[in-house]
């Protein structure tokens, strides 16, 4: 004890010491015992609480890999879109190419297809005109001046030795 505590103390008798000690003894032992109990029943609660928080800290975990899953699915799903994208594109620019390959390719056909008619027209005109020389050679040959008055028919077969 220091001075000061000693000078408070000092004039007390022993008797009057031990009663106050006594006087605050009392409460301060009911303020523990009070304190005790009341630690007992936090104690209780502490405990409900924590089974109480087990399921939503169950729930919380469940949720937040549910929550990774959907993340990492979800960049999956962005990654392919955008390959479906870039596929697109290629198909996109593929289709134009084929459709100019194609375009050029019916203008080819339709040129060979009027080369085909100007070739048919220049066969049929060279036939026509092969026959009809030939008819005039016939009739100079023959001495004939009209083919026409000389039997001559085009329209009419020869078979089997006569004029059919």
């Amino acid at each position: 004890m220091n001075s000061t505590q000693w000078a408070v103390v000092e004039p007390f008798s022993e008797a009057e010491l031990t009663n106050a000690m006594l006087e605050m003894s009392t409460p301060t032992s009911m303020l523990v015992e009070a304190l005790r109990i009341a630690h007992e029943g936090y104690e209780k609660k502490q405990a409900d609480l924590q089974l109480y928080l087990n399921e939503p800290r169950r729930q919380l975990g469940e949720t937040t890999e549910r929550l990774r899953d959907a993340r990492a699915r979800s960049d999956r799903l962005v990654e392919e879109c955008g390959q479906l994208k870039v596929a697109a594109i290629k198909h996109t620019e593929r289709e134009k190419e084929l459709s100019a390959e194609n375009n050029a390719l019916t203008s080819r056909l339709e040129q060979a297809n009027e080369k085909i008619v100007e070739l048919n027209v220049a066969v049929v005109v060279e036939h026509e005109e092969g026959f009809n020389k030939a008819l005039h050679q016939a009739c100079f040959l023959f001495g004939v001046t009209d083919q026409y008055s000389a039997g001559f028919d085009i329209e009419k077969e020869i078979i089997g030795g006569e004029m059919v």
